[in-house]
Parts: C-alpha cells; structure tokens; sequence
C-alpha cells in the first residue's frame, strides 16, 4: 500500500464542473480546508444563492473517480454517460497526481493512461501501458493496494453513512478490514492455494476411481484365473476318472482271460511281455544317462588337459631357482667386499700393487658397491615373489586337476554300473523271450487285443493327464493380464499416495492464509489499538460517554460509560449517535492502517458531518477536525452555522455554480 499523498486534481465536463474545469494544488492550502459553495442558479428572494448544489461533494468525486471510475454517491447507479456534464456530450477528464503516479481518465474518447515516475516525469518512458482500459485500471488497483470501499470508508465521510464499517455485513467487515492492512495478498494466496488444494483433490478422486476401477478389473482377472485354475482341475480329475474306468475294464478282461487260461501259460506269457517292456524302458533310461555322463567326461577332460597345459607354460621355476642362487652368491660377494672397503684404514697397502690405498677411491667403490647390493637385493626380492605366485598359481591348478579327475573317475564308475545294469537286463530279456506265446482260441484272441488296446489308452491317457492342459494357454495368458493389472493397480496407488503427500502442505497454506490464519492473527493484533483509538475520538465526538468496542471477529458493542448492563444496538441508535461512531471507526480505521503499513491517505473529506447533531457534538467535531488537521489535509463541507463560525479565518476552497457549471473562484 502507498500514502496517497495528493498533489494535485482537475476536471473538465465532469459533474458540475464544465468545460473550463476546476484545478486544484492541494499542496497550496493548508491542514484545514472548508469547502463554500455559491448556486446563483437559486437564489431566495433576497437574491442570496443557495449553498446546495453548488458542487461541494464533487470535490471528492473527482479524485474517487479518477482512480476507480466511480463516484462517491450511489456508484452503482451513475454510469459514465449520467456523471458526464449535462451541457456536455464529450470531452470528460480527470486528472489525478498523488505521490510517483499520475492518472487521466477520459471519456468520448474513452482513455485511460496511468504514469508511474518518482520525478514526476510524464512521458512515454514513464507511462503503464496495459493496452484495455480494464487492464490498467486493474494496474492501478494492484499498484495503489487500496480498493474502493477501503478508500471511501477511511477518506470520505458524509452524513448517508453510506459506506461506513458499522453498516457494512460480517463479510464486508472482513473485506475492507484486509485491505485497509494490506492483508489482500493473504486472501489471494488462500483462494490459490485453495484452488491447487482442490485441483489436487479432484486428481486424487479422479485418481481413487481409476483405481477403484482397476481394482474390480483385477478381481475380474482373479476370478478368471480361478475359474481356468477350476475348469484345469475338473478336467484333470476327468482324465483320472477315465484312467479308472479303463484301469478297471482292463482288470475285468484281465480275469476273464485268466479264467479262460487253466494252465496259466497266457498270464506267463503276458507277465514276460510286461517285464520285457519295463527292462526295455530301463535299458533306453540307462544309455540316455550314459550319454548324458560321457558329455560331461569329455568336456571334464578337456578341462583337465587345459589346466594341466597351464601348469606345463608357468612350470618354468628351474629359471628362477638358478636366478635366485645367482643373485644370493653375488649378494654374499659384494657385502663382503664392502666390509673390506669399510675396514680400511690410512697407510695400508694392496696386496698386489704394494702401494697405498687410497680411502677416498675406496669410499667411493663401497658406495657404488651399497647401490649395487640394494638393487640386486630387490631383483632377489622380485624373483622370490615370483616363484611364490607361480607356485600358488600351480597350486591351485593342481587342486583343480584333481578335483576334475576325482569327477571323471567318478562318473566313469558311474557308467560302468549302467553297463552293468543294462547287460544284466539284456539278460533277463533273453530268458524272457524263451517264452512263447501259447495257443489261444478266438475268444482268448479278442481279449488279447482288447487288453493291449486298453493298456495303450491308459498310458495314453496318463500321458495326457500329466502333461499339458487345454488350459495352459489361457490360464499363461489370464496370469500375464492379471499381472499387468496387478502392475497397474500399485503403479496407480503410488500416483494417489504422491498426491496425498502433497495433499497436507497445500491444507497448511490454505489455514494458514485462511480466516483463522495470519489474517486473523494481524487482525488480532491490531484490535487493542482500533478500540483504543476509537475511544479516544468518542472523548471528542461524545465525551466518552458511550463505548464501542470490536472483538476478534470484528463485531461491536456498543454500551452506556459507566455500563449499566444494557448494551446498545447499533441500528436502534439516533442518526446522530451512529454518526459519530461511525465517524470515529472511520478514522480510527485510518489510524491502524498507518501503524500497520507507515502509510496513510493524506487527505480526509468531512461532508456534512454535523447533521442530526446538537451544538455539544458540533464541538466535539470540531474538535476532532483540528485533531486529524494534525497529520492529514481535511477539507470540510457543512451548512452548520455553529461549525462555520468555529471555522472562521481556516483556509477556503471556493465554488461558484452558474447556468449549470461549477468553478473555482479566488
């Protein structure tokens, strides 16, 4: 919020004011300023002209039209074509300067432009553009952070009560309260973060219902998985009811054909042919497993053959060991020929030139000899390392050598009993062929045959039975679509959990920003100082001797000082009583806005305050004129002859109407 410190105003066309126009430099008066008009358009009989009509209360119009294109008196219902001047039918202009902004609103033709310079340089460079005039007047409304109900309810006051806080709703109440605090921000971030806590709900209901969804389509797949599961199992036990059947059919014709069989040859024979096939099946399983084996053996052969190539490349430490011995017997050599070197002492002689030996050459041949020890020192150190991992490395080779032979043994014993075996069974096949198949009758022959056709449907319907199902592939493909729903059900539920963490923070902001929020804590805050202050202007208005109060949630009680237990209703008061009320909640208004913000309108407007009021109240309006004149410019409108002679000798803003048009006279 800025300090709408005005400048400067001016009209053309506009109201009563005609085509040469009114200007006013506010900054030419002083802190009080009483507004005298003069109608020569009536006249009493005396020839004096009225006071009314004159255009007093336009003054204020003009500067609350300029910002908000409305007028002060019943907005709603003076359109712009109704608020131009009658003489008029084009040319309306205002012109508004206060602090770094400048304002002109025209109409026929229609314009807004809107300047914003702290020099007060109106060019291109300085002027807002917004394109509409919607746009800037909204530009304006957001720079100035003062709506218009705020406006007219701190700075323009007049005997309708109009717009005055007390005649306001609970609603309204709140409304102007948060923009005469700069609280606004606060309720645009709670109605965002309303609109996201919403939109996030919306997404989280759409959300819970697709996964509503998924979830009866995952129990449809479930049950469709049950049912296949069902139908597979029915048609197994079918195939082993069938088995059964036939089990039992080839018992029956079993018995007969051995009631038939007196001696007993044909259950022999069929007996062998039984264990035939069984040691046939067994001979097939061995010689599969012997194949199986001899695979493994020679791919274990290999191996063996490769590891044992292995060691043949790295079994190269016959190099080593001779390069160590070396290395140890020069080692030997040369630290003995340094402890020569070191022993010697001055005057001793070689022993094969006789001649003295010098001690500095000789210092000189044992350092070099001490290089030459630490180098073949560490050569011996690097060789012995080596040898150390080429025999782990044989090491582990060898291990494994003999893990992969062990394995080959074994398997070939393996095999060996399978040989054993499977001579053994082609053995007991032979003996088993001896017997022949005997002379049957006719009647022996059909049960014969009946009997191995029963034995080859009962194994084929083992087969069946044990193996694939008509089922397996859409019971493989019902199981793949229940997965995927599955899948899509918890990818779902992650999505609504995401949502539902988010869900909380936006709740926060939402009470935070809310009517309870830091709204309610600021206007909690500042309750102490509006009652306080509003007192102090009844000191002046009423003598103190009502007290209204405001509580938390901004509704007043009005009582009798010193109480008598019988509160006031406000609406039952005299119009003078809610007069001055209103007049001190309308200032005291203006009060906590500048301990709120630092900032305050610079001009406050009286009209016609003192209706309904006796001569003790006009004093005490009087009072509080001279009061406010302290920190603000009150210009005052008022046919009171008691207050005009109290403003006697204050400065004077004269207004002169004739045929129809309002100027400013000196």
């Amino acid at each position: 919020m800025i300090n709408l410190d005005i400048h400067y105003a001016a009209a053309k066309n506009f109201l009563c004011f005609g085509p040469e126009g009114i200007e006013i430099h506010f900054k030419k008066y002083g802190n009080i300023v009483l507004i005298q008009g003069f109608n020569y358009d009536d006249v009493d009989e005396e020839g004096k002209p009225s006071s009314n009509g004159s255009g007093k209360s336009s003054v204020a119009d003009v500067i609350a039209y300029t910002i908000y294109g409305k007028t002060v008196k019943k907005p709603k219902k003076l359109s712009h074509g109704i608020v131009m001047n009658n003489k008029a039918d084009k040319g309306l202009r205002t012109e508004l300067i206060f602090d770094k902004y400048r304002i002109v609103r025209q109409r026929k033709p229609d314009k807004l432009d809107f300047w914003i310079s702290k020099d007060h340089i109106w060019d291109d460079d300085t002027k807002v553009s917004c394109g509409s005039m919607p746009a800037t007047q909204k530009a304006i409304e957001r720079e100035i952070g003062f709506s218009y109900e705020s406006f007219v309810n701190v700075v323009i006051f007049d005997d309708t009560n109009a717009y005055s806080f007390l005649e306001s709703d609970t609603p309204t109440k709140r409304v102007l309260v948060e923009n005469i605090l700069s609280l606004e921000r606060y309720r645009t971030y709670n109605e965002v973060a309303s609109e996201k806590r919403k939109e996030v709900e919306n997404t989280k209901n759409a959300l819970l219902k697709e996964y509503e969804k998924l979830l009866i389509e995952e129990d449809t797949y479930k049950d469709r998985v049950s049912q296949i599961e069902a139908q597979e199992v029915q048609w197994r036990h079918r195939k082993q009811e069938e088995i059964k059947v036939l089990i039992n059919e080839f018992k029956k014709k079993q018995a007969l054909l051995v009631s038939l069989d007196k001696e007993g040859e044909i259950v022999r024979y069929n007996d062998a042919q039984n264990k035939i096939k069984e040691l046939n099946d067994k001979i097939l399983t061995l010689d599969n497993s012997k194949t199986e084996i001899n695979k493994k053996i020679k791919f274990a052969k290999e191996k063996v053959a490769d590891a044992k190539a292995e060691i043949d490349k790295i079994d190269n430490l016959s190099v080593i060991r001779n390069s160590i011995q070396i290395l140890e017997r020069d080692i030997e050599k040369e630290e003995k020929d340094i402890a020569k070197l070191e022993r010697l002492e001055p005057g001793v002689k070689c022993n094969e030139c006789k001649q003295d030996i010098n001690l500095k050459e000789s210092q000189k041949a044992a350092q070099a000899a001490n290089k030459r020890l630490v180098e073949m020192e560490r050569d011996l150190l690097t060789a012995m390392n080596l040898k150390d991992v080429k025999l782990a490395k044989i090491a582990d080779i060898k291990q494994i050598v003999e893990m992969g032979e062990k394995a080959i043994a074994s398997s070939e014993a393996k095999i060996s009993g399978f040989t054993r075996e499977s001579t053994s069974a082609t053995t007991m096949i032979l003996e088993l062929s001896r017997i022949k198949k005997p002379e049957t009758d006719v009647q022996q022959s059909i049960l014969e045959e009946q009997i191995i056709e029963l034995r080859k449907q009962i194994e084929k319907k083992k087969l069946e039975s044990e193996g694939s199902s008509p089922y397996d592939e859409i019971k493989r493909t019902a199981l793949l679509d229940c997965e995927k729903k599955q899948q899509e059900c918890v990818s779902k539920k992650k999505e609504i959990n995401n949502v539902e963490e988010i869900l909380p923070y936006y709740a926060f902001w939402v009470k935070a920003f809310g009517d309870k929020g830091i709204r309610k804590f600021v206007i909690d805050g500042i309750i102490p100082a509006l009652n306080s202050k509003i007192a102090y202007w009844l000191q002046f208005l009423i003598d103190g001797r009502i007290k209204l109060t405001f509580n938390n949630q901004l509704e007043e009680n009005i009582e009798r000082v010193p109480c008598d237990g019988n509160p006031f209703v406000y609406f039952a008061m005299s119009g003078g009583e809610r007069q001055r009320l209103n007049l001190a909640v309308s200032q005291s208004f203006a009060y906590v806005m500048m301990l709120n913000s630092g900032m305050c309108p610079s001009i406050v407007f009286l009209d016609e305050v003192t209706t309904n009021i006796d001569q003790n109240g006009v004093i005490g309006i009087y009072n509080m004129i001279f009061e406010l004149a302290k920190e603000r410019q009150v210009f005052v409108t008022t046919h009171d002859r008691n207050l005009l002679e109290m403003l006697e000798g204050c400065e004077t803003l004269r207004l002169e109407k004739r045929d129809g048009l309002t100027k400013i006279i000196t």
